[in-house]
């Protein structure tokens, strides 16, 4: 199982919200990306990350092309 991650601080301005950089399928195309890793950082927001099961994983994977 997966999971998306959140940052505090870092706002993604083509996705609407604070996804971390590190686990996000728009990180090839985007055009402001963080250059940090929440391992590096330690600013990944917990609280709110969203464990994936398979199903999600196919659709987030999909989503990459």
């Amino acid at each position: 199982m997966s999971e998306i991650k959140f940052c505090q601080r870092f706002y993604c301005d083509a996705r609407g919200d604070r996804y971390c950089c590190a686990t996000c399928y728009f990180l090839e195309r985007c055009h402001n990306p963080c250059m940090n890793h929440p391992s590096r950082c330690r600013l990944e927001d917990t609280a709110k990350a969203v464990k994936l099961n398979k199903e999600d994983m196919d659709k987030w994977e999909s989503l990459k092309s």
